[in-house]
């Protein structure tokens, strides 16, 4: 299964997102961290949606 540059900026969102999740739940219940991470969660959802993977290109 291959990987493009899309993918990996999807993901990374994805990590920082639910980052942010335990930092608002774990410090303090921070609605500005928990929106933030609402936020990127939905861009890395977008992302995965608009990537395409390798293996059609490949054929």
């Amino acid at each position: 299964m291959g990987a493009n540059p899309t993918q990996a900026l999807a993901f990374l969102l994805f990590l920082v997102a639910f980052v942010l999740f335990a930092v608002a739940a774990f410090f303090g219940g921070s609605i500005v961290a928990f929106i933030l991470g609402l936020a990127l969660l939905g861009a890395s959802t977008a992302l995965f949606l608009k990537a395409k993977p390798l293996e059609h290109l490949e054929g």
